[in-house]
């Protein structure tokens, strides 16, 4: 049995901490990420937490295989750093995480975007095993997607590949997006859009029931469900959405399986809208691809992390 790694999955609302090893989760902790004021500040706290599982697992941290660091951003695989980030720990292409995680774990750590990171533990232990063509969408705060095709996990010579799907055009008359692109399918649908998509409707609906600062796509659907006409509005509109961009990413990847996660991905009617459109789609309609929840949820870039760093080390 392989020695047990410590993963990092630095998320924009959630800091979740894990002593992984051979599939199993052996103890873990959340950090609250306040990412607006990024990640250096949050080092020290992330350090503690790490020091605490260990006691937990009754692992040291001297006999980690390593440290997998997931981040929301795009990441140069090959040199270990973060190229770019938006909206969430804009600090993070100024800081060098291999060095931080040497100096205080000292082990050797690998840095991936969180999306695909998910994706990896999905393949390994969810509901990709067996699979060696899928798509991974996660609908939560952001839209993130990831591409496996042919046994390879995409990343692309920028880092780029695959993980961008969030930002695929939706609506070219859309929203501007918090990239500075307009109609990206995450200003068109996500929670993070989903109050000022409300506000946005106006005098059209009585919005009311949803105007509410608390506001998420749980209470959408529980007053969709309810009869209350702008929630109903807000839902079609979200679920049309979002069964354009998988539609969009089964054209762009030639998936077997399609993989949905995050915190939206439970609600009623998402993966029969996602078959609807498959099944109406002149292209794809014949293929067989099947379209599943994930197996893993919010620990599957956790679960991840010992693939991540054996295919590091090949």
């Amino acid at each position: 049995m392989s020695n047990p790694v410590l993963a990092c999955d630095l998320g924009g609302t959630v800091i979740k901490l894990a002593i992984v090893q051979a599939g199993t989760v052996l103890a873990r902790s959340d950090l609250p990420s306040h990412s607006e004021a990024g990640l250096r500040p949050r080092l020290s706290s992330i350090a503690d937490s790490a020091h605490d599982l260990s006691a937990q697992a009754d692992v040291k941290l001297s006999a980690l295989a390593g440290v997998s660091i997931a981040i929301p951003g795009i990441v140069d695989h090959a040199q270990g750093r973060v190229r770019h980030i938006n909206g969430k720990f804009l600090d993070a292409p100024d800081i060098d995480l291999i060095e931080w995680a040497h100096a205080e774990f000292g082990a050797r750590a690998v840095l991936e975007n969180d999306a695909r990171a998910a994706a990896i533990g999905e393949w390994h232990h969810g509901a990709a095993q067996g699979c060696d063509d899928f798509v991974a969408v996660t609908l939560g705060t952001g839209i993130g997607v990831a591409a496996v095709c042919g046994g390879r996990v995409l990343r692309g010579p920028h880092g780029g590949a695959g993980i961008l799907g969030g930002h695929l055009t939706v609506a070219i008359d859309g929203r501007r997006c918090s990239c500075g692109r307009i109609g990206c399918a995450e200003a068109e649908a996500s929670t993070s859009a989903l109050t000022e998509l409300i506000q946005s409707m106006g005098a059209s609906h009585d919005i009311q029931a949803l105007d509410d600062v608390s506001v998420d796509y749980a209470k959408v659907f529980t007053l969709a469900e309810s009869g209350d006409p702008a929630a109903i509005h807000v839902r079609d509109r979200s679920l049309a959405v979002w069964a354009t961009l998988v539609l969009d990413l089964i054209h762009a990847y030639d998936p077997e399986r399609v993989i949905v996660g995050g915190g939206i991905a439970a609600a009623p009617g998402i993966l029969g809208a996602f078959q609807r459109a498959l099944d109406n789609d002149p292209w794809s309609s014949d293929c067989g691809i099947d379209i599943v929840l994930s197996r893993l949820g919010t620990d599957a870039a956790l679960l991840a992390a010992p693939s991540i760093l054996a295919e590091a080390s090949a």
